[in-house]
């Protein structure tokens, strides 16, 4: 008889092996919904941000202004901020897998809708289609991801997650430029749809069903939550992109703000007395969850100004062209996913707050940076600044987003991963309106006309020194927003939530 070998482990009988096989199809299948999730991920962050590039191509085929064709990309996102939270709840209702596949074949044939559509009203219409399935699609992907991988593992989660996002918003502007330039912007919309079929495709061979347990009490939509809950986001969001010209003080504004203000006091008051709330209010009580909440609006409120400007900078005042603005643009989402990869898994092993607080110090510094550009700022400096913006975001968000997701249960990361998508696109939306205020109130105090819309005169008209200074401005008060969100994650409140191990 052969003795054992005393230095070979012994091999796992009864239990533990069963332990072991176990633990080997979950590592699978973890990567498994992953791998399943990523195309249709990049597909509709890619055609989210690449549309930018068809606007002027779309404006000259239907002889439309850019005010109004401006309309194709505030449909999307108005959709989207409706429909994220109730989507999310749903899918905590009716499983995650079905809205996900869902959200695929409503995006698609939005897409496709939108190639071919015949005038712009048509393809405003069929916008709102795709955002509706945009809002199926972002409201469960990052929810599944997360609850594929361990709790040890969230962050590591969101991280790839923010790699295939940071993919295709790096990836979108170029392939959307291309598209159009040597095949129209059609094209812009069609490009998309093979990739999300595809997608809709490998999901519905490879992407687990999750049964519902026998005895599981099966909870109802709350119908009249998401009627509220849409009526204030659509509310606000449509006054907050375009109060600056309708003035605020015009009679839709503030008429816009009292409707938003009363849909939000019945909302909440309905969530506080529903049985099954849209929004559970349990959510709030959990501090770690409340603050990823507030230091995502803030923190993103602080570096959008910058983000949205920059462009305008290159292009209008410092005269580069579209591609050599992108290209410096790009560094920001390269910097932000390779940072963000390893920011998660980090934050699986240490306090989360320390990379918010890294993250909120380096975003700061680089706001500052960018107050003092001016004309004849070498392009490399641009590149420099642009690169540290993306790094700062790397470090803070997908930290701050395992945390907040990690302190809510299971069963409700659907409508947790929404409400924190529709925190990044409310706060966005809101960013980017107070950048256009702040440069079009520093301009006109200058004596120039309130304008983006920058010349080639602009230099010697002294246009492109106005502009410069009025997003010096908005880039600073950006920067002090983000200090704000520096003090709230330093707050002790929550200490021993936040510094808990993953169950």
């Amino acid at each position: 008889m052969i003795p054992a070998d005393p230095t070979r482990p012994p091999r796992p009988t009864g239990r533990a092996r069963f332990t072991t096989r176990q633990l080997s199809k979950r590592q699978a299948l973890k990567w498994t919904v992953f791998f399943v999730l990523a195309p249709g991920i990049f597909a509709s962050l890619m055609d989210e941000i690449g549309v930018f590039q068809a606007l002027p191509r779309i404006a000259d085929g239907f002889g439309s202004t850019i005010p109004q064709v401006q309309w194709v990309v505030l449909a999307y996102v108005l959709t989207i901020g409706a429909l994220m939270v109730p989507m999310g709840r749903l899918s905590d209702i009716v499983g995650r897998r079905r809205v996900y596949m869902a959200g695929l074949a409503v995006f698609a044939l939005g897409g496709l809708l939108s190639g071919f559509a015949p005038s712009l009203n048509a393809l405003v219409l069929f916008k709102v289609i795709q955002g509706a399935g945009g809002a199926m699609i972002q409201a469960t992907a990052m929810a599944l991801v997360a609850g594929a991988f361990p709790a040890r593992e969230r962050g590591r989660a969101i991280g790839l997650f923010m790699l295939v996002a940071g993919a295709g918003g790096a990836l979108g502007p170029i392939a959307g430029g291309a598209a159009v330039t040597y095949l129209g912007w059609r094209w812009m919309f069609f490009m998309s749809v093979p990739v999300v079929v595809a997608s809709l495709a490998l999901a519905a061979v490879a992407l687990p069903r999750h049964k519902r347990k026998v005895h599981a009490v099966r909870e109802p939509f709350d119908w009249a939550g998401a009627l509220l809950a849409t009526l204030t986001l659509v509310v606000f969001l449509l006054v907050m992109s375009n109060g600056s010209q309708w003035g605020w003080t015009a009679a839709r504004s503030l008429g816009g703000f009292a409707v938003a203000g009363v849909a939000a006091v019945a909302l909440v008051a309905w969530q506080l007395r529903a049985r099954w709330p849209l929004i559970p209010p349990e959510l709030f009580r959990r501090s770690v969850f409340t603050r990823g909440v507030v230091l995502t609006l803030l923190i993103i409120v602080g570096n959008t100004p910058a983000f949205f400007l920059m462009p305008f900078l290159l292009q209008g005042v410092m005269h580069r062209s579209p591609l050599a603005a992108g290209l410096v643009m790009s560094c920001s989402a390269v910097a932000a996913t390779a940072t963000g990869m390893t920011a998660g898994y980090l934050s699986d092993r240490h306090d989360w707050r320390i990379f918010v607080v890294a993250g909120t110090a380096v975003i700061m510094v680089v706001l500052i940076g960018v107050s003092f550009v001016g004309e004849t700022t070498p392009i490399w400096i641009l590149v420099v600044l642009m690169f540290g913006l993306g790094l700062g975001v790397g470090l803070w968000y997908t930290p701050t987003t395992s945390a907040a997701l990690g302190s809510v249960p299971k069963s409700r990361y659907g409508v947790g991963s929404s409400v924190a998508h529709l925190a990044r696109y409310t706060a966005s939306l809101s960013a980017i309106t107070l950048a256009t205020t702040a440069v079009a109130v520093t301009m006109s105090s200058l004596g120039f006309e309130p304008t983006l819309d920058l010349t080639d005169s602009a230099q010697s008209s002294g246009l492109g020194g106005a502009f410069i200074s009025g997003m010096s401005v908005a880039v600073r008060i950006g920067a002090g927003i983000t200090f704000a969100a520096m003090l709230i994650a330093l707050l002790p409140l929550g200490l021993r939530h936040s510094l808990r191990r993953p169950r």
